[in-house]
């Protein structure tokens, strides 16, 4: 079984909310800092993300540079 890796840029982010969800992700920072966890809620405000501590982080979409998500394939 293999993995594709997804992509998702600033400007998709709200579009993408539905497939985003629960899922565990790196959001890539404009500042080039990486938050890895899983997405809480999406909204155009506010992207919550639980990382593995399980601490919060309440980030602005407006400072995602981009957020990069694996999923499994049959191939």
């Amino acid at each position: 079984m293999g993995k594709r890796q997804f992509r998702v840029s600033q400007k998709d982010l709200i579009s993408k909310a539905g497939d985003l969800q629960g899922q565990k992700v790196q959001v890539i920072l404009e500042e080039n800092r990486v938050i890895t966890g899983v997405i809480q809620d999406l909204s155009a405000t506010e992207l919550l993300v639980q990382d593995a501590r399980f601490n919060l982080h309440r980030i602005s979409p407006d400072h995602v540079r981009e957020v990069v998500y694996d999923q499994e394939t049959l191939y």
